[in-house]
């Protein structure tokens, strides 16, 4: 008997011992004096057991047909057969077969496809979500074999907002800055500009430079220029538990996501992305996005003083010789007029863009220049000239008298 039978039992005896009245008995159980009697008479009928529930020990009413238990377990077995069961449970409803998460797992471990896991306690310190749509967005990489070894390698790069549970991801061959480039990008083109961006201490967002322990967290780095120049606020992590929130969302797609992948028998990175944006992607925020606390959204618009070619482009700094020339990875480049106070011997960024095209920054400002190509009587120009073309500028050979005469003469 559990507590509630056990109860009635005790009140049943006191009635029919004449310390209590029935009324009394029945008020103390919160049932009708009618309903007291029928618990009265089984009891003379069938003694103590008969206050136990008449179900007890026997199949429910409502139980799932054995039908649709064995099919369920069938599919299970056929396609399902790594799935967790909120997964496997989704699946089964697009089958015909609803149940909940609870059954299905009780049904997959009586079948042996999954065995029970023993939960340890872990002492956690929460931290509440913020409170806006894009107060905080957490980003991160993750080299996983996506495609269960049907095709290439692929990296995927995730951004997912600390107070929805909103994400962007894209798939990369490798997590590198010009690819984490490409993901932030897309989140400012898609919400726009975040309040501040949590990420770890890769060398993409924290400079490697010195012994460990020493580094420099300020230090420059890429993003941490194109970051800013955004005005969007940098939050280095400790561990990965602190970016709990991306790290969970990584567990969920490698999960998830690499058992669509092979439902929807994708092999080649070209393909997961489309299915990524047009298919998982939107199924993923419609079931795991959150409301938040507030309405407001933090996010600020991308105004036309936010070049983002040239905010996410890899620049390197040079300094500028007595000729107004540059050189950079074995090549020559020649800064044309005007000639700015403080260039000949200032620092100049060459500025190398995601689509490969080229700027030369002094404070800001993009400089007119031309490669220098030696040995030829041709240039590469920064600019078209006014016909339509591109300027040629003859350079002389390394053999021409004026050299000769340059090189004595020094």
């Amino acid at each position: 008997m559990n507590g509630k039978e056990r109860d009635r039992l005790r009140l049943v005896h006191e009635v029919e011992r004449g310390y209590i009245s029935g009324v009394d008995a029945s008020r103390a159980l919160g049932i009708s004096a009618r309903q007291f009697k029928r618990i009265r008479r089984r009891h003379r009928e069938t003694g103590d057991k008969g206050l136990a529930h008449r179900l007890r020990g026997k199949p429910s009413n409502r139980r799932t047909p054995k039908a649709s238990k064995d099919r369920a377990i069938e599919l299970i077995s056929e396609k399902y057969p790594d799935f967790g069961p909120t997964f496997a449970a989704e699946k089964l409803a697009l089958n015909g077969i609803e149940v909940s998460r609870e059954t299905v797992r009780k049904w997959m471990i009586e079948a042996g496809i999954r065995k029970p896991k023993k939960r340890r306690e872990r002492h956690r310190k929460r931290r509440e979500r913020r409170e806006c749509f894009g107060e905080l967005v957490q980003i991160d990489g993750s080299d996983h074999d996506w495609l269960e070894g049907r095709g290439e390698k692929m990296a995927l790069m995730a951004m997912i907002d600390d107070a929805t549970n909103s994400v962007i991801a894209r798939f990369f061959h490798a997590e590198t800055t010009a690819n984490a480039m490409v993901t932030l990008r897309l989140w400012l083109e898609t919400c726009g500009r975040p309040r501040a961006v949590y990420a770890d201490r890769h060398s993409i967002w924290v400079s490697m430079r010195g012994a460990a322990g020493e580094r420099d967290e300020c230090a420059n780095t890429q993003m941490r220029r194109a970051l800013r120049e955004l005005n969007i606020d940098f939050i280095p992590a400790r561990s990965p538990q602190a970016k709990g929130r991306v790290e969970r969302l990584f567990g969920t797609l490698q999960d998830r996501l690499v058992k669509e992948l092979r439902l929807a028998g994708i092999d080649d990175l070209d393909g997961a992305n489309r299915f990524l944006d047009e298919v998982y992607l939107p199924r993923h925020n419609a079931r795991f996005a959150v409301e938040p606390k507030r309405k407001a959204n933090a996010h600020r618009k991308l105004g036309p003083g936010f070049d983002l070619d040239l905010i996410f482009s890899i620049r390197d700094e040079r300094v500028v010789r007595n000729d107004y020339t540059i050189q950079w990875r074995n090549r020559i480049f020649q800064v044309e007029k005007p000639a700015h106070p403080g260039l000949r011997g200032g620092c100049v960024e060459v500025a190398v863009k995601l689509d490969g095209s080229m700027e030369l920054l002094f404070r800001g400002r993009k400089l007119k220049w031309h490669e220098i190509i030696e040995g030829t009587r041709k240039s590469i120009s920064s600019h078209p000239s006014p016909g339509g073309g591109m300027r040629k500028k003859w350079i002389p050979p390394r053999d021409h008298p004026w050299r000769q005469y340059q090189i004595k003469s020094t």
